[in-house]
């Protein structure tokens, strides 16, 4: 998982005004459905993206970046914990049975 597209989303300062951008290449862009989402070997993507991010109004952005802090505060270190766990536990738990 690409955890530098996360942090900018998290980053403190001018967070709900932010135009969050992610590699369709990177694991968190599958994550972070409020980012624009680009190919970074398409230039006219990724001039078209940018483009939309910076005329992007208010509104959206705000909505955007809550929507990735919504998805953020759900998927934490707790919860990928709990996550990985639970499937060592039923992998075991498989083996054992075997």
């Amino acid at each position: 998982m690409n955890l530098v597209a996360k942090e900018y989303v998290r980053r403190p300062g001018r967070q709900r005004s932010r135009r969050a951008r992610a590699s369709r290449f990177a694991g968190a862009a599958r994550e972070m459905e409020g980012a624009l989402v680009v190919n970074p070997f398409d230039v006219e993507a990724m001039a078209e993206a940018l483009h939309r991010a910076l005329a992007m109004p208010l509104e959206e952005r705000q909505k955007r970046w809550q929507e990735m802090m919504d998805i953020l505060r759900r998927n934490n270190v707790g919860k990928w914990r709990e996550d990985f766990l639970r499937a060592l536990r039923d992998e075991t738990q498989a083996k054992a049975a075997a």
